[in-house]
């Protein structure tokens, strides 16, 4: 009792007017210092409710990225103003401020009936990111932001599907693009799994062997029969005809798990 109390005075006192401090790096040391005491002490509405204020109006993008990261630890789920700022944040030009706009709302699931759209349409726009850690940050997380809404799912699967068909994707975007289909399908409703079928279907004839077996591979988490697809023979790569015929490619090819 006597610890939360003078907890509470520690914050209040002195380090919630450091996050309005003229200077930038002491703000931003006074919300990292409070995230990490909430960690340790709980969340606090009080405290979440200030921050949140600090990342939505600070005029420093580090400390807009401070106060985001210390959001994470400080809101409780479903945080109405938390949830609002991150949305917003999420647009932010700082690509530090739009990734910890993403972890401020992953943090904050399961969300409110009414939330989840505006927290879907935020995360589904970073999937088209121009970072490619915002984007697979991004397409990570949709399964747990549609929280088994079948309407959710569908948008979601849509939006995954864009990037696993698009040729300008890199091997390495359309692969977890396709295991986040398969898992928005697992956790979906039956529309979320209808739809689904056909982003995979299209990725079993890629070109591209990698793409091509992540498609497999989804089709088979999502425990559904693909109709038989008849690759042609320039589309099979090298190494994908070396594999399967037991030889070793003298170059290796990286892929996602």
């Amino acid at each position: 009792g006597n610890f939360s109390e003078s907890f509470t005075s520690l914050m209040t006192n002195s380090l919630c007017p450091r996050l309005m401090d003229t200077d930038g790096y002491v703000r931003i040391a006074a919300a990292r210092t409070i995230g990490r005491l909430t960690v340790v002490l709980g969340k606090s509405e009080d405290f979440a409710d200030l921050l949140a204020t600090v990342a939505a109006e600070d005029d420093d993008d580090d400390v807009k990225a401070a106060a985001l990261e210390a959001l994470t630890t400080a809101a409780g789920v479903g945080d109405l103003k938390a949830t609002r700022v991150a949305v917003e944040a999420s647009k932010h030009k700082s690509t530090e401020v739009r990734r910890q706009a993403l972890a401020v709302l992953c943090a904050l699931i399961p969300f409110a009936p009414d939330q989840i759209e505006s927290v879907l349409s935020a995360v589904c726009a970073r999937i088209s990111d121009s970072n490619d850690h915002i984007r697979r940050f991004a397409m990570e997380a949709l399964p747990e932001v549609i929280q088994g809404d079948d309407s959710a799912g569908v948008t979601a699967v849509r939006a995954l599907g864009a990037v696993a068909r698009r040729r300008s994707s890199s091997d390495q975007m359309a692969v977890c693009a396709l295991e986040s289909i398969a898992c928005v399908a697992r956790l979906g409703g039956p529309k979320t799994r209808a739809s689904a079928i056909s982003p995979v279907a299209a990725c079993l004839k890629d070109e591209n062997w990698i793409v091509r077996e992540a498609a497999e591979n989804a089709a088979c988490t999502m425990n559904i029969t693909m109709p038989d697809v008849d690759t042609p023979p320039a589309f099979v790569h090298s190494s994908f005809r070396g594999r399967r015929s037991g030889s070793t490619s003298s170059s290796s090819v990286s892929r996602i798990k």
